[in-house]
């Protein structure tokens, strides 16, 4: 099947480097609204990638991201020469999101989507009893902990920062 994404739309994060850019594709290709675009070109680091994955997975439409920040764990190196035909013939990952539902003691609960983890740590000096419930399957009944964390398999990367640890490049 042959794919035909060539109505870009670009958001950069706010550093002067995704900024230039950004001006440099708009320079070479037409930069069309959101709502008349077929493909997004994601400007920026991990974060921004995944903050844009969030904000944006309502328009159904894919992504196509590029270095510009740190990391890049997630991106494409930048290149901007011959990009429509480079997103073409991208290889296509689909990420599955994950869903929480999360009730606290007074059985308010609290619900977020993420692209790369979830976690949940307790709120007070006492240890927190969870419940792990995957598609509505109970996977622990009862884990007594100070917090847990769910990743994704895009989220793997992610284990140590939302741990609060470092995270490490690749080649380290």
């Amino acid at each position: 099947m042959h794919r035909s994404y060539n109505k870009i739309h670009v958001i950069a994060d706010s550093s002067p480097n995704a900024q230039a850019a950004k001006r440099s594709i708009i320079k070479k290709y037409k930069n069309y609204s959101i709502n008349d675009s077929n493909v997004f070109i994601v400007l920026g680091g991990d974060g921004f990638m995944l903050s844009s994955l969030k904000k944006y997975q309502k328009y159904k439409i894919p992504f196509y991201g590029m270095n510009k920040g740190n990391r890049g764990f997630l991106l494409n190196k930048f290149d901007e020469k011959d990009l429509i035909n480079k997103i073409n013939k991208a290889n296509i990952a689909e990420l599955h999101p994950l869903e929480m539902h999360a009730k606290n003691k007074n059985g308010k609960i609290k619900t977020a989507i993420a692209v790369n983890e979830v976690s949940v740590f307790r709120e007070t000096r006492q240890a927190a009893k969870l419940e792990i419930r995957i598609d509505n399957k109970v996977r622990m009944k009862e884990i007594v902990c100070d917090g847990t964390l769910i990743a994704t398999p895009a989220g793997s990367t992610a284990y140590n920062l939302s741990a609060r640890g470092p995270v490490l490049d690749l080649e380290s």
